[in-house]
């Protein structure tokens, strides 16, 4: 009889093993993504975080109304001014 001896030796390095889960997961969250509810759930996630700074937002410019008064009364006081004075110039 005949006895034959045969040792096989496999090496895998981190990098392949990586690659392989990387792919893996990247498929998954493909499928994920394109799942028929996803975007729904999106929308919804993307127009409460909308909902919500446009609510900060608004409380900010709100909160800041005096100083944006003020703004708009210097900038029509230096508009009036200029008109004012173009108008006394074409007079004389």
């Amino acid at each position: 009889t005949w006895e034959i001896e045969m040792k096989l030796e496999i090496e895998i390095s981190e990098e392949l093993i990586q690659a392989a889960v990387g792919k893996m997961v990247k498929e998954l969250v493909n499928q994920l993504v394109n799942n028929y509810g996803t975007a729904d759930k999106v929308r919804c996630a993307v127009k409460k975080q909308w909902d919500a700074e446009l609510d900060d937002q608004i409380r900010l410019a709100v909160k800041d109304l005096p100083a944006m008064k003020d703004m708009v009364a210097k900038a029509l006081e230096m508009k009036i001014k200029a008109q004012l004075a173009a108008a006394m110039k074409a007079v004389k």
